[in-house]
């Protein structure tokens, strides 16, 4: 696996024949804890999307509890292609709604405090919310009690904060943690809509339906609390997460394939390729679909980037990258 990865960097020609080495996804991986929910990598957030509304179904009925979520902000003026029926579509569609499941891994999406180790990427736990008065709590309460387990219970509001766990995996952070908790013992904070930084809208695409005859169209919205779960992930924000183990969707995808970095990305998440899954479209493990590997190249920029260490040493130095680039230009 490391001598895979190691290709990557180099930028060296790959093809499905490297991708053997790796085992697929099977049904009784899917039986076990480890794979059950292990975060599913694609290539575009439409995906992602739909795997974290039925993984965070899957999920609560498997621990007992119920799916909470609430409205996304969908910036003004930027839904194109906006049918007439828009308010059915928002119930239903997944990209209009923020999800949180009680016990579930999620990650925080922005710069909290960067010495404390809470930044953009910082994997967490789903611990509590804490909603904006009594009466919807305890109303939330009796939701909780009422409901099978599974069903998604819809909040017409975003709560007032989302509650994580953090450092669960790292004793040494979680034993120097010097800064107020939530929970004694635990580091347990509030993540709210003012919380860090300002984030940026995501343009997302809402699917269409022949039953209400509307097509596709795309809209940006933004979650309004910087936290999303982890159950699914796109290539991009995986960049700079150290993961446990990882089912990466491999089959070419008729818009937005994998790219060469993207597949650098997914390899390089884990440290044993016993910690990675193939899912492929094919239920007869045909590697037709992941032909397009064949076609996939380093960007010479990257590539230019990398030489710039190897010739350099370990310091990165940016006049010789931008003098071995222009090289490249006409």
């Amino acid at each position: 696996h490391l001598k895979f990865v190691e290709k990557l960097g180099a930028g060296e020609i790959i093809t499905p024949g490297d991708m053997e080495n790796y085992d697929i996804l099977s049904k009784e991986d899917m039986k076990k804890d480890k794979w059950a929910f292990s975060p599913i990598l694609v290539a575009n957030n439409r995906e992602r999307i739909d795997i974290t509304e039925q993984q965070s179904i899957k999920f609560a009925k498997k621990h007992n509890t119920c799916v909470i979520r609430w409205p996304v902000s969908i910036k003004a003026n930027s839904w194109k292609g906006k049918p007439n029926n828009s308010d059915e579509i928002k119930k239903n569609d997944p990209c209009f709604w923020q999800y949180f499941v009680r016990g579930a891994t999620g990650y925080v999406l922005t710069n909290v405090n960067v010495n404390a180790y809470i930044a953009n990427g910082t994997e967490c736990k789903c611990h509590s919310l804490t909603l904006p008065s009594k009466k919807k709590t305890k109303w939330l309460r009796e939701q909780l009690k009422t409901q099978m387990h599974g069903s998604i219970i819809s909040l017409d509001f975003a709560p007032y904060s989302v509650n994580v766990e953090l450092f669960c995996k790292d004793k040494k952070k979680l034993k120097n943690w010097k800064r107020k908790s939530l929970v004694k013992d635990k580091v347990v904070i509030p993540l709210t809509s003012t919380t860090g930084s300002s984030r940026k809208y995501n343009r997302v695409l809402v699917k269409g339906s022949n039953n209400y005859n509307w097509g596709p169209s795309k809209v940006e919205v933004k979650y309004i609390i910087p936290f999303e779960l982890g159950f699914s992930m796109t290539l991009h924000k995986a960049q700079g997460r150290t993961l446990d183990s990882i089912i990466l969707c491999l089959s070419k995808h008729p818009k937005k394939p994998i790219t060469y970095q993207g597949l650098f990305v997914a390899m390089s998440r884990v440290k044993k390729g016993g910690d990675i899954r193939l899912l492929l479209k094919d239920k007869n493990h045909n590697n037709n679909n992941i032909q397009y590997i064949n076609e996939l190249r380093q960007p010479e920029c990257i590539k230019q980037f990398f030489n710039c260490f190897r010739t350099s040493g370990e310091k990165f130095n940016p006049n010789i990258a931008y003098r071995m680039f222009s090289r490249k230009r006409p």
